[in-house]
């Protein structure tokens, strides 16, 4: 990631921040986390099957994954 991009991450960071709202660190951080687990919050619901619990997973997962390519490659 070049300097700028940083530099622009860490400004948002800071005005997210200021306004009580996720930073673009945290939000990033919550992807990776979602890519590794393969597994989202709505995936543990219990009243779900296991059919479309593993469906909302790979989604998630999958989801995670793009936006996260999309971002390491800016």
């Amino acid at each position: 990631m070049s300097e700028k991009a940083k530099a622009a991450i860490a400004n948002a960071d800071a005005h997210l921040n200021d306004a009580g709202l996720p930073t673009y660190s945290e939000l990033v951080a919550a992807l990776r986390a979602m890519a590794e687990a393969g597994k989202p919050i709505l995936a543990d619901l219990p009243n779900l099957s296991p059919e479309l619990k593993a469906q909302k997973a790979y989604g998630a997962y999958i989801g995670a994954r793009d936006i996260l390519g999309k971002l390491d490659a800016a």
